[in-house]
């Protein structure tokens, strides 16, 4: 989702545009269509995950001043997120159904490229506890450092 609602450029644009012509076989309109509807699951995605971290993390009414309640926070966090991408993309692909000449349904075709690419992906799900215990960050700074971004932003 990053790659297409990237914006860099009218270069990118322009880039986008014809990958995923070529990647789904559509008409120019539905690809702009396309692009479209990736870069409003985006924002969405991006919007939701940034409010769940202010929520959990940041609110000074749900200040927590225990390590290991903070960790479980961040696990929990990561398990929001992943459902956030999931429901994300679950609405893309309906919304992809529509795409594509003579009622053909691009969600499947979306749905097979989806699948080609999750080799290519890596996820990791973290026990921030031992993460934590492994690194030299001290969780409580990096916690703070990320509440300052969002809220500058």
């Amino acid at each position: 989702m990053r790659k297409f609602a990237s914006e860099d450029s009218e270069r990118t644009q322009q880039e986008n545009l014809i990958e995923v012509q070529s990647l789904f076989d559509i008409s120019e309109q539905s690809a702009q269509e396309f692009l479209y509807i990736i870069k409003q699951s985006y924002a969405a995605m991006t919007f939701n995950n940034r409010m769940a971290t202010q929520k959990m993390l940041c609110s000074k009414s749900l200040y927590i001043d225990d390590r290991e309640a903070i960790y479980e926070l961040l696990n929990i966090l990561d398990d929001i997120k992943e459902a956030n991408l999931v429901r994300q993309y679950q609405l893309a692909n309906l919304a992809t159904s529509h795409l594509g000449a003579q009622q053909r349904n691009v969600s499947r075709e979306f749905k097979q490229w989806i699948e080609m690419l999750k080799p290519e992906q890596t996820y990791y799900k973290f026990d921030h506890a031992v993460l934590y215990a492994q690194s030299e960050q001290d969780v409580e700074i990096v916690v703070s450092r990320a509440c300052r971004f969002l809220a500058s932003n």
